[in-house]
């Protein structure tokens, strides 16, 4: 029976994903755990809740690929693909990765989003999507070569030195949520330069727990920076 999954999983759903592909951990091999993938590079200050570290490099390595491919191999209904690896942790039972992801319902107009999805891979090779969120925002992206003023889709992933520096001038000062900007999505020239930043969000109150929200930060030709959108709501 062919895999069915929407852009908002229910919660009932990725409980089921997760329970079919649970492996207890007194039942692993030697052999098995000899054979595991190894961990995606993390540093301690990386470190996020739940054991989730955030990647170093949110550039996707082939491990993360085939663990990805695997998961959705079979999928009908939403095409996605894999765009940025955002955290990595051990499980009892396996690695577990959240990746951002570009989902498009399949039928004919349908507009692509940004998605975050969980896979897993228990110690004996397995791979499933664990969970898959809501969508966070559109892509609007622009694939004509040349297009001027659509968004266009960054080179990596990672951020760069110019995208961090109007990053940090435009959130200089910001209170009421602490934004840690993880990876580069996409940007657009205009009077000036757009750039849209996923990001993980903390409301600022004891016990708040992270989310991601993309912020779009624009750096005006004089080099003033400011966030003019975040789709967590926290910026108007």
């Amino acid at each position: 029976m062919k895999k069915m999954v929407s852009v908002c999983m229910t919660a009932v759903m990725a409980l089921s994903l997760l329970a079919g592909g649970t492996v207890q951990a007194s039942a692993l091999s030697a052999q098995a755990a000899k054979t595991a993938e190894p961990a995606a590079a993390v540093s301690e200050e990386n470190c996020i809740s739940g054991n989730w570290k955030r990647a170093a490099d949110p550039a996707l390595t082939d491990t993360v690929r085939k663990v990805f491919d695997k998961a959705f191999d079979g999928l009908e209904g939403v095409s996605y693909t894999p765009y940025a690896l955002l955290a990595s942790r051990t499980t009892a039972s396996g690695r577990q990765y959240r990746i951002l992801c570009k989902a498009t319902v399949v039928y004919p107009g349908a507009q692509e989003e940004y998605v975050v999805a969980t896979v897993s891979k228990n110690w004996l090779g397995r791979a499933e999507i664990v969970e898959i969120g809501d969508a966070l925002c559109l892509t609007d992206l622009d694939y004509e070569e040349g297009a001027v003023g659509a968004w266009q889709e960054a080179e990596s992933p990672a951020l760069t030195g110019e995208a961090q520096a109007a990053f940090n001038k435009a959130t200089a000062g910001f209170v009421g949520v602490d934004y840690v900007p993880v990876a580069l999505l996409s940007t657009q020239t205009v009077a000036g330069t757009n750039y849209r930043i996923l990001c993980e969000a903390t409301v600022v109150y004891p016990g708040a727990e992270m989310h991601y929200a993309v912020v779009d930060v624009y750096e005006s030709l004089e080099g003033n920076a400011n966030i003019i959108s975040a789709t967590d709501g926290y910026v108007s």
